[in-house]
């Protein structure tokens, strides 16, 4: 076999970025002829060449390139950590570096007693606490309302709770139509919101979720309740009822035992002075507010829910 032209080692080397044993197998020619070769025509061994690019200035262009860590590795030959590791060295960070230390400083970032107690109150009523998908160790935050609650939707994750969401739109799920119970029902188009981590997440899911995966109300998860979080679940599961004309206040608490349901009950009466009583219904119970806590209901809690998009309705007139 013919002796390989400069150019051929060039473009194999430099441009194709082959490693020696892959040139040596494609060419036919032992490793240490190879080698021989370059030295010859004064080139730059393979290995060597791949490390004259680990410059600032190459991974300053990766990183305007927007190109990822794996990426880099795979152009330079080299793993992931040692790509890490230089950009460590010349103090640069990809743009997914930044978002994850930026995450993993949020993670651990404290909340404030009344983030906290919205974050409640979202879970008590239609938020869920759930697993981040690529670890099973740090969680995040979720809710999910129909077209008809849009506006409530976005005031909860980008008002209320703008620290924890950073979505710019959240993923919406389009309407259908399903069969429930043997009867055709329509879904509307539905508005789902998912936050960032936080430690404080992850606590309140080992506290509220049983191994089965089963939410429960606690009474450490209610230390953390305001008045303003349980206008949240109010405004989640709450509703009037205005048959008989003065209206009546009711909560569902289909999803939770009877425990979780006397639980809140007694925070109702011990925060709000709101007396209220479970009655079980075929999917499980309700929180019904008597008649003589109607006021302080409305003082204490619905003033709040009166101030929510898409939901006011849910509370009497108080003018």
């Amino acid at each position: 076999m013919s002796k390989p032209s400069k150019e051929t080692l060039i473009e194999l080397s430099q441009i194709k970025r082959y490693t020696l044993s892959k040139i040596s197998k494609d060419l036919n020619i032992k490793k240490s002829e190879l080698l021989q070769l370059f030295h010859e025509f004064d080139l730059m061994t393979p290995i060597a060449f791949i490390k004259s690019l680990r410059t600032k200035a190459y991974f300053t262009r990766c990183i305007e390139e927007g190109k990822f860590i794996k990426q880099i590795s795979k152009e330079l030959k080299m793993g992931t950590s040692g790509v890490i590791k230089c950009l460590d060295k010349y103090e640069l960070q990809t743009e997914a570096q930044k978002r994850t230390r930026e995450l993993d400083r949020f993670r651990t970032l404290p909340l404030s007693p009344k983030i906290k107690g919205i974050i409640v109150g979202t879970v008590l009523g239609d938020g869920c606490i759930q697993y981040n998908s690529s670890n099973r160790i740090s969680c995040s935050l979720s809710f999910r309302h129909s077209i008809d609650q849009k506006n409530y939707a976005y005031y909860k994750a980008k008002v209320l709770l703008k620290e924890l969401f950073d979505q710019e739109e959240p993923i919406i799920y389009k309407a259908r139509d399903i069969i429930i119970a043997g009867k055709a029902a329509h879904i509307k188009d539905r508005y789902n919101w998912c936050s960032k981590t936080n430690d404080y997440l992850t606590w309140l899911r080992k506290n509220m979720y049983g191994e089965n995966n089963h939410k429960e109300v606690t009474p450490e998860s209610l230390e953390d309740l305001t008045l303003f979080g349980a206008a949240i679940w109010f405004a989640d599961d709450g509703s009037l009822n205005k048959g008989n004309g003065k209206g009546v206040y009711r909560i569902s608490t289909c999803g939770f035992s009877l425990e979780s349901v006397k639980l809140l009950r007694e925070w109702l009466f011990k925060h709000a002075k709101v007396k209220s009583t479970p009655i079980k219904q075929k999917k499980g119970f309700e929180l019904y507010i008597s008649a003589a806590s109607r006021e302080n209901f409305e003082k204490y809690i619905g003033v709040w829910v009166k101030t929510f998009p898409d939901v006011a309705y849910k509370v009497r007139d108080m003018t």
